[in-house]
């Protein structure tokens, strides 16, 4: 059976950028015991002072990306950022993608060995 572990930087890098749109990731970290992965995510927000000039504000969220088959809502853990529902269904398919699925099918007694 695959396990979040089991992703590669490269995999995580992925997933993380297509969820959340970072500039930089950094810390990518595996709980082998509990199986998530945990990184820390950098993104840019433009705003505009009351003299019209553009400031740019870094602002860094430690995330968690779990088993979603198993955890559901609580798959990605995020301190401020927003989750959207097509954030769980984005990585439930990437997490079936690479072969890290949900007992019931893993274990269907219907299937053809």
């Amino acid at each position: 059976m695959f396990k979040m572990c089991e992703l590669t930087d490269e995999d995580i890098r992925r997933i993380v950028t297509d969820i959340f749109q970072p500039k930089r990731i950094t810390g990518i970290r595996r709980h082998k015991r509990e199986d998530f992965i945990s990184c820390n995510i950098y993104t840019e927000w433009n705003s505009t002072d009351e003299n019209g000039e553009v400031e740019t504000t870094t602002c860094r969220d430690e995330i968690e990306l779990r088993n979603p088959f198993e955890y559901g809502d609580d798959a990605i853990r995020s301190g401020d950022f927003p989750l959207r529902g097509q954030d769980y269904t984005m990585l439930k398919q990437f997490c079936f993608a690479h072969g890290i699925i949900p007992g019931w099918i893993r274990n269907n007694p219907y299937a053809e060995s």
